[in-house]
């Protein structure tokens, strides 16, 4: 057999050994972004503005400045994107923005004649939930691709939906349906079907539910240690199906808006230090090791870890 020949057969049986793969699309983590949380703060004695900063407590960077209200933010998964929501100086309504972590390539993504608020990216970066105001006075959750396009009213009850976050695969929605008695549920919806289905039947307020990394647990701020006062949360953790509810936080005053970090050891929350400052804080999952990162007079408030959309 010519060398030729010989050398054919062996590609040949290569690559029947060895077939070509085609890579699985994913999302990288924008290494810049390892590490650091983002929330909004008055710190500049004005309008709310976006910051970031290292879990460690280093690295304070400012990504806004105008003289908006800017506030609420989230990572994309990757950390190189935030979304906010912004409220015109002078306006009533908020709209939903996006801007690169590097505070570069700001974009208003919804820009409409309603008020849009508490907007999360999925876990493949690909869309953004959040609530709009419709008429008259109710809040109702839509979708949108993240680009802005492609908006779609999800929702459509006699009540308002608060803050709607992803689960980890992206199959479904945890968020808050009020009926105005300072009082609320947790629900979830199937996005696939559009199920609903609740999981929370509490006497006391509910804020800001998040998943854990795995999709077992959800943390999530309430006043059941004292139902009826609007001043005194905590933070709390239970089953993703509502059950097994624990306190993991027991201050005189508030603690709100619980986040997880990407590998669900850590939780980041806002405390509103001896009842009257907010400023942003770390402990672990269970409860433990309660750390302060911001100490500004001014508020500080709602973290969200990069790796982990809200």
């Amino acid at each position: 057999m010519s060398f030729i020949k010989r050398s054919f057969l062996l590609l040949v049986l290569l690559v029947i050994i060895f077939p070509v793969t085609t890579a699985t699309k994913c999302i990288s983590p924008d290494l810049s972004a390892a590490g650091k949380i983002v929330f909004h703060s008055n710190r500049d004695y004005n309008d709310y503005e976006i910051y970031t900063i290292n879990i460690d407590g280093s690295g304070l960077t400012q990504i806004t400045d105008n003289d908006h209200q800017d506030c609420y933010p989230s990572f994309s998964p990757d950390g190189s994107k935030i979304v906010f929501e912004r409220k015109v100086s002078g306006g009533s309504q908020y709209d939903i923005y996006i801007i690169n972590a590097d505070g570069s390539g700001e974009k208003n993504l919804s820009n409409h004649a309603y008020c849009e608020e508490n907007a999360a990216i999925s876990p493949d970066g690909t869309k953004i939930v959040f609530q709009r105001e419709v008429p008259v006075d109710k809040e109702e959750l839509f979708v949108m691709d993240l680009d802005g396009s492609n908006q779609k009213r999800i929702t459509y009850t006699d009540n308002n939906e608060w803050h709607p976050v992803f689960s980890p695969d992206g199959s479904k929605l945890i968020y808050a349906i009020s009926k105005g008695d300072n009082k609320n549920q947790y629900f979830t919806m199937n996005l696939e079907n559009h199920k609903v289905t609740q999981i929370t039947n509490t006497n006391y307020y509910l804020r800001q539910a998040t998943f854990s990394p795995d999709g077992t647990k959800i943390a999530f701020a309430a006043n059941k240690h004292a139902p009826g006062d609007l001043e005194k949360f905590s933070i709390y953790i239970m089953n993703a199906d509502g059950t097994n509810v624990k306190r993991l936080t027991d201050y005189p005053y508030s603690d709100w808006c619980p986040v997880f970090s990407p590998d669900g050891s850590k939780i980041a929350f806002s405390r509103k230090v001896d009842g009257s400052n907010w400023d942003i804080f770390v402990m672990n999952v269970d409860g433990s090791n309660v750390k302060r990162l911001t100490t500004h007079p001014q508020a500080d408030k709602w973290p969200c870890f990069a790796g982990k959309p809200r």
